[in-house]
């Protein structure tokens, strides 16, 4: 607490300090931040275009995929039968995140009544797909970038929209949506507005299992923010635990199926050797995802100022980033192939969060000594 200037001011508060923001400047101002959002969002639209009807990642990938397999597989955003069995089907590990299946699925069946065309790479299945991906942008971003008190907007648009785009070389219908809500849950969790983190939280479970990753946002925040008593913070983590279980036990009553291939078969894997060095692991591409990964690790720490005393957000923000290797670690025992860069957007996301927060940081503010006038200087 502070009242050096004769206004009361609380430090390291939950609520956004009164930190000066750059000057607005006229109407003109608002116009260029205007457009200068406008065009970052068009350009990471035409990116998400090119990268399904131009580059076809997901087409390539299996093309290699066959190849090294020996084996005669399609692209599930080319071959409506294949997506059928590897989405809608009760016996794909895929089928309990429905929600996503069936909006591309039935989206795609409203667009090929209206649109026909013998290009694969115009099959309705995949137009599909870059609509709802970049919706699901747009509802993940929206929110944080309007809000220039918590984030600096062009920071966390630009580093998100990376994070997103290298992620599209392995397509799965539920990543982008999940990660949408996902994203709307840990912006609510910074405000520590638990209600409609909550809810978000509910949304995401609709397409993955990823929500239970806003179960570990509210206990780091829970660890972080000690101004609440700790029976409160507790029974919050509790609630939202609750909540997860509860809703994750009703979708696979109703869509069973297993979390993953690897742990239907045998069980979470617990060999040290397996989850570290089986075949295949250190391959170049799982080397260069890590590297990656630990690469967004690296520009937090470089971007966060030690100067400062840290608030709970700054200490929210550290726990999650240290959280990353246990992440990689969690994930490679249920089975997950860690070479698929989609896999730890959960884990990534507050890292980005905390790159777009640092960042917000370098505004100048009042205490920065005036720039001296002649008149002043005589």
């Amino acid at each position: 607490m502070s009242a050096g200037d004769g206004k009361l001011t609380f430090e390291n508060d939950a609520l956004i300090s009164d930190q000066p923001r750059p000057a607005a400047g006229s109407r003109l101002d608002g116009l260029r931040q205007f457009a200068e959002m406008s065009v970052l969002y068009a350009m990471a639209t035409v990116s998400f275009f090119l990268i399904f009807f131009k580059f076809s990642a997901d087409a390539s990938f299996v093309y290699f995929y066959n190849i090294i397999n020996d084996i005669k597989l399609e692209s599930d955003l080319v071959s409506v039968e294949q997506f059928k069995q590897h989405y809608l089907s009760s016996n794909s590990i895929n089928y309990p995140r429905f929600l996503g299946n069936l909006i591309v699925y039935d989206l795609s069946n409203w667009i090929g009544a209206l649109f026909k065309s013998t290009d694969p790479r115009l099959n309705p299945l995949r137009l599909s797909a870059v609509v709802i991906t970049c919706l699901s942008f747009y509802i993940a971003t929206l929110p944080p970038v309007l809000n220039a008190r918590l984030l600096d907007r062009k920071t966390f648009f630009c580093l998100f929209a990376f994070m997103c785009l290298i992620g599209q070389y392995v397509y799965y219908p539920g990543d982008m949506s999940s990660l949408a809500f996902l994203s709307l849950s840990l912006y609510f969790v910074l405000q520590e507005k638990f209600i409609p983190a909550a809810i978000f939280m509910l949304a995401t479970g609709l397409f993955r299992e990823s929500a239970f990753h806003v179960v570990f946002f509210v206990a780091v925040w829970a660890a972080c923010d000690w101004r609440m008593p700790l029976k409160n913070r507790a029974a919050l983590v509790l609630g939202f635990a609750v909540l997860f279980i509860v809703e994750y036990k009703l979708i696979r009553l109703f869509y069973p199926a297993p979390i993953s291939v690897v742990a239907s078969e045998t069980g979470i894997e617990t060999s040290i050797t397996k989850i570290f060095f089986e075949h295949g692991l250190w391959s170049l591409t799982t080397v260069a995802t890590l590297a990656l990964h630990f690469l967004f690790l690296a520009y937090y720490f470089v971007t966060r100022d030690g100067r400062k005393p840290p608030s709970w957000r700054d200490r929210f923000f550290l726990v999650n980033c240290l959280a990353l290797p246990l992440w990689i670690i969690f994930y490679r025992m249920l089975g997950g192939n860690i070479s698929e860069f989609r896999l730890l957007f959960p884990a990534l996301l507050p890292i980005v969060y905390g790159v777009a927060y640092n960042a917000r940081s370098e505004w100048p503010t009042d205490t920065a000594a005036p720039i001296a006038t002649s008149k002043s200087a005589a």
